[in-house]
């Protein structure tokens, strides 16, 4: 792109002398550089966006085909528990009984927290998905114990299927690969009484957010 401005930029030094015919053909050619140019740009930011968006989309699948293994009792994709905090990835009860918030994310490699920051290898994940997590248990934990009357406390977990070490816990939030998923939901405490409670109380909670929209 930096080439093609430089030519066009020699091209007007050179149009003084040029009857005016010329300056409209050297004008209509300087608009193409420029529209191929710009979409070129757009077109290569929009292939990017596509891609990272599909790869995010493999990630979720592959939990996805995880959980239908696991058969957790409940399973809620695409949940919103507040105004303005966006869907959880994954809201369900474990076959423990246990409340869980899942933040799917794409990564690869050992897997580390340092600070308040996640890296897969050598990557920096954005956007704290930890704190994700955590605040959308929050939310969850918040909408259960205003359905139950009772204090519930939901688990965070942060899953990335492409991760190669063993799970850890950092900031209070589980952090593990699809592989793992099953043995963290299992170390998770019982926050329902009984299957059916829970059943009712997500019913509810997805009944409350279909009434919104």
């Amino acid at each position: 792109m930096g080439a093609a401005i430089g030519a066009a930029v020699a091209m007007l030094a050179g149009l003084a002398a040029q009857p005016p015919a010329r300056w409209l053909a050297v004008a209509a050619a300087l608009a193409l550089v420029a529209v191929a140019a710009v979409t070129g740009s757009r077109a290569a930011s929009l292939w990017t966006r596509a891609s990272q968006a599909a790869v995010g989309v493999r990630s979720e699948q592959q939990v996805r085909q995880v959980l239908r293994r696991a058969q957790p009792p409940v399973v809620c994709y695409g949940l919103v528990l507040g105004r303005g905090s966006g869907d959880c990835d994954v809201a369900l009860a474990t076959r423990g009984l246990g409340a869980v918030v899942i933040e799917v994310k794409t990564g690869y490699g050992q897997v580390r927290a340092r600070n308040e920051t996640l890296w897969a290898g050598r990557k920096a994940l954005p956007r704290d998905p930890v704190g994700q997590a955590r605040s959308q248990a929050r939310l969850l934990s918040q909408a259960l114990t205003a359905e139950l009357g009772r204090p519930v406390e939901a688990t965070a977990v942060v899953c990335l299927p492409g991760m190669t070490n063993a799970p850890f816990v950092t900031r209070g939030v589980y952090v593990c690969s699809a592989a793992d998923l099953p043995g963290v939901l299992h170390r998770v405490p019982g926050q329902f009484a009984t299957v059916r409670e829970a059943e009712r109380a997500f019913d509810r909670l997805w009944a409350r957010q279909s009434s919104r929209t």
